[in-house]
């Protein structure tokens, strides 16, 4: 459990807990180059005018395009002149726990990006979302290195869950990202068909603070999940709805009988119209009862005597 334990590492029954099934991918650096604030707050994080972003996006198709992207990126970089963000989007499976990794894939991947090992519980926590802040201190061979590890992960009550694992190191203002669930075929968003992978970068491509916020990621991370609760609510109210015109339907098909059956009826009166119309009901009412006295007196048919019966005199 994520509360007893603060170890960065996977233990063995981490491991145990996730599936790989090679899958291609892809990888987005994104960098803006910081200038220092005239107000001396070196905390700024407002609008600046300086040089415009610089961006890569890169598809990664083999374990080998993920090992050189991997080595191009340095996980702390204390050159302070850039904010940045190396993220890793990792495409949609069968379930969550299935990573579109090799093994050794997801082990250069933690050993590079730094990503802490409790994502692996947060995401083996399915059952309901989970936004969790660890402060954390790495302790590689040089210095330690401080850093805040964000864990994200929404419910797998329904289609369409995600989870995000982001460490940020405030020394260099570099944040290191790994985006799990990332539908990379196009789909319909807003009349346009988009990949979830050119929302995100659309969305980072659009920042205009001074330098990357910490919770940047999170904060997109929490917008899909408002996008599908919407969809999913949109879904059951067209349910609700088509259930509530059938129900509608039946009734209206029940009065619809009903006004047929009266209409037979007054189809009956209007037939008889004409008799009303021409002063003959009087007759018409003598005929009827004629014919209901005439089969009332109809006299009933005696049984034939038995033939071996003697006759009587």
């Amino acid at each position: 459990m994520s509360w007893i334990t603060r170890s960065s590492e996977l233990q063995e029954h981490d491991w145990d807990l996730l599936e790989f099934s090679l899958q291609s991918n892809e990888a987005f650096k994104i960098s803006r180059p910081s200038e220092t604030p005239h107000s001396g707050d070196t905390c700024s994080l407002g609008p600046i005018n300086g040089p415009n972003l610089q961006t890569k996006r890169q598809f990664l198709a083999c374990d080998d395009d993920l090992r050189q992207w991997l080595d191009s990126v340095c996980p702390w970089n204390h050159d302070t002149k850039a904010s940045s963000i190396n993220l890793v989007m990792a495409s949609k499976t069968d379930s969550l726990d299935e990573l579109p990794f090799s093994q050794k894939g997801f082990e250069n991947i933690i050993n590079k990006l730094k990503v802490h090992g409790s994502i692996v519980r947060a995401i083996n926590r399915n059952t309901s979302c989970a936004f969790i802040h660890i402060p954390f201190t790495w302790s590689p061979t040089t210095a330690a290195i401080p850093s805040i590890v964000y864990n994200c992960r929404t419910a797998a009550s329904w289609e369409g869950d995600m989870a995000l694992s982001v460490t940020f190191f405030p020394g260099s203002l570099t944040t290191n990202a790994v985006w799990y669930g990332c539908d990379l075929s196009k789909r319909k968003f807003h009349g346009d068909l988009i990949t979830d992978s050119e929302l995100i970068c659309g969305q980072l491509e659009n920042f205009d603070g001074g330098v990357f916020h910490p919770v940047v990621l999170p904060v997109v991370f929490a917008g899909f999940e408002r996008e599908r609760h919407i969809g999913a609510v949109r879904k059951c109210l067209t349910q609700f709805v088509q259930r509530i015109h059938d129900l509608a339907h039946q009734d209206l098909r029940a009065m619809n009988e009903e006004e047929g059956s009266m209409s037979s009826k007054s189809g009956i009166l209007e037939d008889s119209a004409p008799l009303m119309k021409g002063g003959c009901l009087a007759s018409y009412f003598r005929l009827v009862s004629r014919l209901i006295y005439s089969k009332a007196a109809k006299p009933v048919s005696q049984p034939k005597a038995d033939s071996h019966q003697p006759q009587e005199e």
